[in-house]
């Protein structure tokens, strides 16, 4: 598909946009999106960007049903995505090297990186981010008493709200959702980064960690009991000290760690009821987490 009736009156340029699907193999298709400006003063510069978007034909998402605890209508169930891991900009930069042969998987990383320093320092300047992801915008957190009221960091925080894009939102269309029952026992749902407001990512050394689930209380005589964060390298790091100690909710500080990529891991004897029972259950997160 081309199109060629985008002109911007700021930068006096014609844009000329070729979209196409190119069938890979059995298991993918790729949508390539080939942008083209040109310059109606000087008709010999010419700008490309080329966008390719990988589509898995055989996208699967895992939903787990766990009965709700905050509805009052009986037989409600909450859905919980089951995780099926973590993918940084390593793991990025070698996917497009494999569809790009010509292009080496460090030269990729690195222009990823370039392009992170770039995106974080404008929603640092309050700008709005617009990738082949979605929309990223600086949002303001926390209510002011009056209309002269000064930012407080105790009381007021920042963070980034999020949007997909045309083509997430399709690709979730296409998507195959398969439900099924919740785990029994020991199960982590949800870690939440108190400091960068983000969800199942990233970690912050010393910062505060929110970890939801079940039967997560840590209980028991067993001396291995504990929250631990484990590194590449088997290092155990443990909390500073834990300030809510619940069934299906922890709140953690984390200890001083190095960067890398962390597993977390449960030990407990916690049951159904909250109590200690005499089995000791073992969780693993199925998200590796990131300390940056």
């Amino acid at each position: 598909m081309i199109n060629k009736d985008k002109y911007c009156n700021r930068c006096q340029l014609f844009r000329i946009d070729i979209n196409f699907y190119l069938r890979r193999n059995s298991l993918s298709n790729c949508l390539v999106v080939y942008n083209i400006y040109v310059s109606l003063h000087q008709p010999e510069i010419v700008l490309a960007c080329l966008t390719i978007f990988i589509i898995m034909s055989d996208s699967k998402i895992v939903v787990e049903l766990h009965k709700s605890s905050l509805s009052t209508i009986s037989g409600k169930y909450t859905g919980t995505v089951l995780g099926s891991g973590s993918l940084t900009n390593e793991g990025i930069a070698a996917q497009i090297a494999e569809e790009r042969t010509d292009l080496r998987p460090e030269t990729i990383k690195l222009v990823l990186e370039l392009a992170d320093t770039v995106k974080v320092n404008a929603l640092l300047a309050g700008k709005t981010i617009i990738d082949g992801v979605g929309y990223f915008h600086t949002i303001c957190n926390g209510s002011f008493d009056g209309d002269r009221a000064s930012f407080d960091a105790d009381v007021h925080s920042l963070s980034v709200a999020f949007a997909p894009c045309s083509t997430l939102r399709t690709g979730y269309a296409d998507v195959d959702v398969v439900t099924r029952p919740g785990s029994t026992g020991t199960s982590i749902f949800t870690v939440h980064d108190g400091v960068t407001d983000s969800d199942n990512s990233i970690l912050t050394s010393g910062g505060i960690v929110y970890v939801t689930g079940q039967q997560i209380r840590i209980i028991g005589n067993n001396a291995g009991n504990g929250v631990y964060f484990v590194a590449e390298d088997g290092t155990e790091y443990s909390p500073v000290v834990i300030t809510t100690n619940e069934p299906t909710s922890l709140i953690m500080q984390l200890p001083t760690m190095a960067t890398g990529q962390y597993t977390l891991k449960i030990v407990t004897q916690c049951g159904t009821s909250g109590r200690a029972m005499q089995t000791v259950n073992t969780c693993e997160f199925d998200t590796t987490l990131s300390v940056q």
